[in-house]
């Protein structure tokens, strides 16, 4: 009985301090600490919104049409007049394509080793190991051309793995492109590069119509994550600090050929040439929802092992509340083969069709088919303009 009466009596006190104090204490059974509010950044308690995030490696149903609409970009199919009508030295260019062809077969002979070469398995490794190697050879052997001036080729730096952060918002959604998955190099230039399209050409884009006619939706494989809202630029062009290659100029990537569509690769360099642009006009003073009045153009160039990707971007307007006013504008030049194959001549799986080059390396004999002279020799234009 006293047990009983003991019980209740310390029942009724729990109770009744449970009432008088606050409900949930840090030391009660089951407290649970609520934490900073969930749109807070856990880290520095910034606030952080919802948008749709994307990176390099996104992959959407329809990327180039997506990514086109929610930037205001039209598209031109081909190469910009003023790159496939540069005035470069044709003999320049066809003495470059002709290194560019010795490059890679020793590249292909010298960075693989031969027991895998002919591994199928392999194939994609190999040539993700050989691209950069390939085009840093082409890229040394301008620099390196008795032909090229001094001032050309000091007037352009490299970065690998730039970081950039994007956002930005689009007819009443907000985007923003960042993560770990960032662009292979980044090359700057002193000055900006010539425009790719005139005045004439850019007040021309009003009377295009940017008007989403798919069945799926404009956001269709997009996700939605709560991100801080703002823009992080490799460039700093305010006036109290001065870079010494402040413009981009060229943008490249590396790609593996592997289950990727045509229309996202080309949709990725949009993208990419887009946000670079953008955070660039930017951190020049450029804001949100206004037109251009000094255009930035910029160039990506994929590259996947045998084939070439060549996208150019002006951004003209930041304007994307809507299809009124002038657009922004891309052109693409995509699936440009290079070669077919490269290795022993021995080996060789000959087809009639297809041009083939053979180089004594030691004591092999290395042949390379299907070499695409057009193809490297609009490369070379593509890079030295």
């Amino acid at each position: 009985m006293l047990r009983r009466k003991a019980f209740n009596c310390a029942t009724q006190i729990n109770r009744n301090f449970q009432t008088l104090s606050c409900v949930n204490l840090p030391w009660d059974m089951g407290h649970r600490d609520p934490g900073q509010p969930f749109d807070l950044d856990p880290v520095n308690g910034e606030k952080r919104t919802p948008a749709f995030s994307l990176q390099l490696k996104t992959r959407l149903l329809e990327m180039e049409k997506q990514i086109c609409y929610n930037t205001n970009t039209v598209v031109r199919p081909g190469l910009p007049q003023t790159i496939a009508e540069s005035s470069s030295n044709q003999a320049l260019v066809s003495d470059l394509a002709n290194k560019f062809r010795d490059i890679i077969m020793d590249t292909a002979w010298f960075h693989v080793d031969r027991e895998n070469i002919y591994d199928p398995r392999n194939l994609a490794t190999i040539r993700h190991h050989l691209m950069p190697r390939i085009l840093n050879g082409l890229r040394t052997a301008i620099c390196t051309h008795p032909d090229i001036s001094l001032e050309k080729i000091l007037s352009t730096n490299s970065t690998s793995r730039p970081h950039l952060c994007a956002s930005w918002e689009s007819r009443g959604e907000k985007f923003q492109l960042r993560g770990p998955n960032r662009l292979s190099e980044l090359i700057y230039s002193k000055e900006m590069q010539p425009l790719f399209a005139n005045e004439d050409e850019v007040n021309s884009t009003t009377n295009e119509d940017i008007v989403w006619d798919d069945v799926i939706s404009p956001h269709f494989d997009m996700h939605k994550r709560l991100v801080r809202f703002k823009n992080e630029s490799p460039f700093n062009t305010s006036s109290d600090t001065k870079l010494p290659f402040p413009h981009p100029h060229t943008l490249l990537n590396y790609t593996k050929p592997m289950r990727v569509y045509k229309t996202q690769v080309t949709g990725r360099s949009i993208l990419y040439c887009f946000a670079t642009t953008m955070t660039h006009a930017i951190e020049g003073g450029a804001e949100m929802g206004e037109p251009l009045t000094s255009p930035v153009p910029v160039k990506m160039l994929v590259f996947d092992g045998t084939s070439f990707h060549f996208v150019c971007f002006q951004l003209n307007t930041l304007d994307f509340s809507d299809e009124a006013g002038v657009k922004n504008i891309a052109w693409v030049d995509s699936e440009n083969e290079l070669y077919y194959h490269c290795g022993p001549s021995e080996d060789a799986n000959r087809k009639a069709e297809q041009v083939v080059y053979e180089k004594t390396i030691g004591n092999s004999l290395v042949t390379l088919q299907g070499f695409q002279e057009e193809t490297a020799e609009k490369l070379i234009k593509f890079l030295l303009y």
